[in-house]
């Protein structure tokens, strides 16, 4: 190494620098150095992308996690904005497998789930499975009771820690229109009802965060969770089910349980005018202890059954918008009808209890639908013919679900009626026909509206929304409709449904009594010796309600399988009718004749008291 001298300008004096010169040698030596130290961290790099070392990433992982952010389930309200389902935060128990294996101080798993067994259901065995696993995260018990999540954090145990999920709960349990809201799974994901057939609408957008923890995920660090997408919160639904009604419904389909010991209660109340639902309930008694409950299915959509005399309004409809017979034009009617079978070998028989006990004769369709007479009603049916009839039974909906489309919707049971007389016969009085309660409602709705079918209804939003299928269809005249409902007043003044009276209101309706289908018998109606033993009835009641404004209200009413002498629907489902009814009538404000308004204030539904024992039905109650 050589020191220079450098010498200053001539005039300023002499100035020396000294400056050090570093050999091409040694420079090239340093910058190879240099150059192989990085290539070295690049290379370190490269391989911790490509082939990552476990143990690194287990114990750097430890310390970052990414959250998924749930979010809030859309509201379920009924028509006043009440809550029917919703979301909370429930504690979920989530451990770290890796965490407690790669622990500086390993805890011990055993003795880890014998203290979590103290306060989870959890099968011990299962959770030791979970944590011995090569996982960073398992579930351990998922959405429980808050204080079980307090008692799990106040144990301190290593690697185990809580986990805010939603919980979905429902204000009255198993009631309050549960069985048409649905459910949901652990995940918030709609399964049944309208859970599932809104579940994106209602389900909302997750987000993500990152939360820095120790190793065994107790938060550590100030300022330790950052939030890279905010959630979205769902929908709200709001249905039309008033739920002071629906808990009405429910209260007197469980009294009607107990009174008639029968196996399955039914109710639809409805606007007529706007197909909206207000109640959609059923109760069920359990076989093997007897309890009466709600139903966890909406079978009110879901069950089809033979709905017996009720299907006659639909058929007079038929005869009077085909020209089939007049409506002031006599009838012959017999008190017996022989029909043949589809074997032709022998006939099947059809009565008219009340004319075979002597009652006088009015033979006019006007009093063979009061009187709900199965002989009239043939008789009329085949006049009418298959072709008529089938088409009739289409148009008013039977045979295919509705445009409510629930979920799991039945479309019932409608034959070609043109393959034998017995069974034109047979479905012309509800028999050897399947419908659902709500496909029997939809088509009384419209007979009150004129002819004009409307779909029903179960939430409140735009028809393109909520009922993307939906156009009004004109079924009959409403020349024919007004017939068939001018008769079906006569069915509930002095015919089979003077039960289903209202006071204040004029209501018309139809009872049906049907016979259910008893075993496995290859004909339509059993065998003389099967009939007593295996065959049950079947009581409904449908109707509509009326005030000076015209229909106002309908409503449904089935009770299947009830026991004792008192089985008709004029004896058990027309009572449970007035009474749901009336206090719907007043919940929602509707004014008798006569008054321009009712009191605004609402009404409280109270639990339902039991009533006097039904009274038998008269001689011409019998089987309509």
């Amino acid at each position: 190494m050589r020191r220079l001298t450098s010498v200053g300008p001539k005039g300023r004096g002499d100035a020396k620098t000294d400056r050090v010169e570093v050999s091409p040698a040694r420079a090239g030596v340093i910058f190879t150095v240099l150059v192989l130290v990085s290539a070295g961290f690049v290379w370190k790099l490269v391989d911790l992308q490509v082939s990552p070392d476990d143990d690194l990433l287990n114990n750097v992982g430890s310390y970052l996690r990414e959250e998924k952010i749930d979010a809030s389930r859309g509201n379920v309200v009924d028509r006043q904005g009440r809550l029917l389902a919703f979301s909370v935060p429930r504690p979920s128990i989530v451990g770290d497998p890796r965490g407690l294996a790669n622990a500086d101080t390993p805890a011990d798993v055993d003795d880890v789930v014998a203290q979590l067994a103290t306060v989870l259901d959890t099968d011990p065995e299962v959770m030791a499975a979970r944590l011995r696993s090569d996982k960073s995260f398992v579930y351990l018990e998922r959405q429980v009771e808050p204080e079980v999540g307090e008692a799990v954090a106040a144990l301190g145990l290593p690697g185990i820690w809580i986990l805010a999920e939603q919980h979905r709960e429902h204000p009255n349990g198993p009631c309050s229109a549960l069985s048409v809201v649905g459910r949901v799974d652990t995940e918030q994901v709609g399964i049944s009802g309208l859970e599932k057939k809104y579940d994106e609408q209602l389900e909302g957008s997750p987000g993500r965060a990152l939360r820095q923890t120790q190793l065994g995920g107790a938060v550590q660090i100030p300022d330790g969770y950052h939030v890279v997408e905010p959630h979205a919160p769902g929908d709200e639904l709001r249905l039309s089910i008033d739920r002071n009604i629906q808990y009405e419904a429910e209260q007197l389909l469980a009294r009607a349980l107990l009174e008639t010991e029968g196996s399955t209660a039914i109710a639809i109340v409805s606007s007529p005018r706007t197909g909206e639902i207000y109640a959609m309930a059923s109760a069920v008694r359990d076989a093997d202890t007897g309890e009466v409950g709600c139903s966890n299915a909406n079978l009110g959509a879901v069950w089809a059954y033979e709905p017996g005399s009720t299907m006659k309004g639909i058929t007079f409809a038929g005869v009077f918008e085909n020209d089939a017979w007049g409506v002031d034009e006599m009838v012959e009617v017999p008190a017996t009808v022989y029909v043949a079978r589809e074997s032709g070998v022998d006939s099947h028989a059809y009565h008219d209890y009340r004319l075979a006990h002597g009652a006088s004769v009015e033979n006019l369709p006007y009093t063979i639908l009061g009187h709900s007479s199965n002989t009239g009603t043939v008789l009329l049916a085949q006049a009418l013919g298959a072709d008529a009839l089938q088409q009739t039974f289409e148009n008013f909906g039977f045979g295919r679900a509705t445009a409510l489309a629930f979920p799991g919707e039945s479309t019932g049971i409608l034959d070609d009626l043109d393959s034998h007389s017995l069974l034109l016969s047979n479905t012309a009085i509800g028999q050897s026909i399947a419908v659902t309660p709500l496909q029997l409602i939809q088509a009384y709705n419209t007979l009150a509206n004129g002819g004009v079918r409307v779909a029903p209804k179960l939430v409140l939003a735009d028809d393109d929304v909520a009922n993307p299928t939906h156009t009004d269809v004109r079924v009959v005249s409403r020349h024919s409709a007004q017939a068939v409902m001018e008769m079906l007043r006569g069915v509930v003044s002095s015919g089979t449904g003077r039960r289903a009276a209202l006071p204040g209101f004029l209501v018309a309706g139809k009872t049906g009594t049907a016979w259910q289908p008893c075993g496995d018998v290859s004909g339509y109606l059993c065998s003389e010796e099967d009939e007593e033993e295996e065959r049950h009835y079947t009581a409904s009641f449908v109707g509509i309600v009326e005030n000076d404004q015209g229909p106002v209200l309908s409503a449904i009413v089935v009770v299947d399988d009830p026991q004792g002498e008192n089985y008709t629907g004029g004896a058990v489902a027309a009572p449970v009718f007035a009474e749901l009814a009336g206090y719907s009538v007043r919940q929602l404000h509707l004014a008798p004749f006569g008054e321009q308004a009712v009191a605004a204030q609402r009404i409280r539904s109270e639990p339902a008291i039991a009533s006097a024992a039904i009274e038998p039905p008269s001689t011409s109650e019998a089987l309509q």
